[in-house]
């Protein structure tokens, strides 16, 4: 379909309105979650007819698989600039990628999508494909970082430690927000997060 012939389409001449509809599909699914995302609420939060909207995305499905690639390539494409940042030494590169994994223990916008995310797979394919991507490449990763500050440690050995410290952050993640805790007692949990991990490390 050629989308731009359609003088009646209010999409033509706006380049930007596509990744608009995505910015707010991610916005409502992280806000209202996944059993009341619909075409209808994001057509109307950008100021269209949903049969304007579905030139672009046919089905609900397609506009939330869409926004669940964009939005999971952002985060890792923030993680990727944290490693790909090989300035000091091996210490402090990995002391980068701990803070910003411990970062996402006070960020309610991460932690929620994850929480509506996680329970998509039971029922997705594409979905747990697209999750267990991210966490392959992102476990790959922060395992590099230890086993070049744990000199000698064995290539399993620095992937098993690493593992357990992911799932250490994830799963502080799920009861830090469990019980709808304050700024306050988020960021303690982030500094008892972070020296704890760089004293599992250490200890290794």
């Amino acid at each position: 379909m050629n989308r731009g012939t359609r003088s009646d389409d209010p999409l033509d001449g706006k380049v930007d309105m596509r990744s608009q509809a995505l910015d707010i599909a991610r916005r409502l699914f992280v806000e209202e979650g996944y059993a009341s995302f619909s075409m209808r609420r994001v057509a109307r939060e950008l100021g269209i007819r949903q049969g304007h909207l579905q030139h672009y995305f046919a089905t609900r499905d397609d506009l939330l698989t869409e926004m669940l690639e964009q939005a999971l390539h952002s985060y890792t494409d923030e993680y990727q600039k944290v490693l790909d940042d090989l300035s000091g030494d091996a210490e402090q590169q990995l002391d980068r990628a701990i803070k910003f994994l411990v970062g996402d223990i006070s960020n309610n916008q991460v932690s929620k999508f994850f929480f509506e995310l996680w329970p998509m797979t039971a029922h997705y394919q594409e979905v747990l494909l697209m999750l267990r991507d991210i966490y392959k490449k992102n476990w790959e990763a922060f395992s590099l970082f230890v086993e070049n500050y744990k000199e000698g440690m064995k290539k399993d050995h620095a992937r098993s430690l690493a593992l357990m410290i992911l799932a250490l952050i994830d799963g502080l993640i799920i009861y830090a927000h469990s019980n709808v805790p304050t700024k306050r007692e988020l960021d303690r949990a982030k500094v008892d997060a972070y020296s704890t991990i760089w004293a599992i490390i250490r200890a290794a």
